[in-house]
């Protein structure tokens, strides 16, 4: 015996409706997943672009200058130490693009590095190394920061470091040294063209 067939054009519709939603669900949910995925990328691929555009700027002009500091109150160092500090720095557009200060303390060199977009800075190195190491592998502590917006996206640490026992955190560390480095810049950079006009 044959079962005869029954059609409703209410299900039909239903199903019908069910699939395009079902179809709009899969784009969206491709197209989410992409664009969160490329903005992922995007803000990695934004700071290497600054970066390298800003290595290939230094590298034509780049202007050095030296601060000779007296320690005070600072555990690496006895009293009223002195120690000198090698300042380089890169203009683009009237703008600091780049500093880098260097400076030895006893058997340890320091190396700091800020790379800056407008104003901000998007990737800041510390490195300390032996007095003059010459292979990557003798770097005895290294930090790297990637930021956004003043906002630390990445942090990479490498070798040992001795950190303050409890809470240390690294962002704030960053953008505290950032911005206490990047004022004695600007008093330097305000001193130096007071004194040139």
């Amino acid at each position: 015996m044959k079962v005869p067939r029954i059609t409703c054009p209410i299900s039909r519709l239903r199903l019908q409706f069910a699939g395009k939603l079902l179809a709009y669900f899969c784009a969206y949910s491709f197209l989410f997943f992409k664009v969160s995925g490329q903005s992922k990328y995007n803000w990695r691929s934004h700071i290497d672009f600054v970066v390298d555009r800003i290595d290939s700027l230094s590298m034509k002009s780049q202007t050095t200058f030296y601060l000779t500091k007296i320690s005070r109150n600072d555990k690496t160092f006895r009293n009223d130490d002195t120690y000198k500090e090698t300042w380089h720095y890169t203009l683009n557009e009237g703008r600091v693009i780049i500093f880098e200060i260097h400076y030895l303390i006893k058997s340890s060199e320091f190396t700091e590095i800020y790379y800056l977009d407008r104003g901000m800075p998007v990737c800041i190195e510390y490195y300390e190394t032996p007095y003059l190491a010459s292979y990557i592998d003798e770097v005895r502590h290294g930090e790297m920061f990637f930021l956004v917006n003043n906002s630390v996206r990445q942090f990479v640490s490498f070798g040992h470091k001795k950190f303050e026992p409890q809470m240390w955190d690294a962002e704030t560390e960053c953008l505290t040294r950032f911005q206490k480095r990047y004022s004695e810049l600007k008093k330097y950079l305000k001193y130096d063209n007071s004194t040139n006009q």
